[in-house]
């Protein structure tokens, strides 16, 4: 018969050897569980940002609230946002409207589709398969092409063009074309080249995102 100090550290050994088993696994059920938690967290919060920018009213005020929603579903990556974002491409708030400045800040929809990268590329030729207008084609070529906090020309080039090789809409195919065109204009990239709010101001702000001509 076992005695007592012998069934102690039988015991002793076999709670250890179990810890050892089962630590690891109890430890990565919980990150997991953690994980889940965030997700699930961030989730809710790109719903409820959406539901208020959809709810949003009109007006100067209005116009600075839905700028910040815009910008923090840009800030969480938000990819559920995407074709929401790409429908606000054009929206400019009111008091953005001083000055001279780059196309993409002064339109928040589009510098949080550059944040959020594919999904709002992929959210951009979705779109496409409905005639754009002229302005909305520059926003979207200014969106493919700012990469790396620059103007890149031929990432917008190689994103175009791998969307066309297989495109079979005639409509996008159209518009696709039209981007490139934008895309490979001489003065693409500089202030210039786009055009300016109706508000006078006499001391244009000028972009450190803007090549000097």
């Amino acid at each position: 018969m076992i005695n007592l100090e012998a069934r102690i550290r039988l015991s002793i050994f076999v709670c250890a050897w179990v810890i050892c088993l089962t630590g690891p696994a109890a430890l990565a059920v919980a990150e997991e569980d953690e994980v889940q938690s965030v997700a699930t967290t961030r989730a809710h919060t790109i719903s409820e940002l959406l539901r208020e920018l959809q709810n949003c009213p009109s007006g100067t005020f209005a116009d600075m609230k839905k700028a910040g929603i815009i910008q923090q579903l840009g800030v969480l990556r938000a990819s559920e946002a995407a074709d929401e974002l790409v429908a606000l491409a054009a929206f400019v708030p009111a008091l953005y409207e001083v000055g001279e400045r780059h196309p993409l800040e002064s339109r928040p929809a589009a510098e949080s589709l550059v944040q959020i990268g594919i999904p709002g590329y992929r959210a951009i030729f979705r779109r496409l398969s409905r005639s754009a207008t002229d302005e909305e084609l520059k926003i979207f070529a200014y969106v493919l092409t700012a990469h790396d906090g620059i103007v890149d020309p031929e990432y917008g080039i190689f994103l175009v063009q791998r969307q066309l090789k297989n495109e079979m809409s005639l409509t996008r195919k159209t518009q696709l074309e039209a981007l490139k065109v934008i895309i490979l204009s001489p003065d693409f990239g500089e202030i210039r080249d786009w055009p300016t709010p109706e508000v006078k101001n006499p001391k244009p702000i000028r972009s450190e995102r803007v090549r000097n001509p």
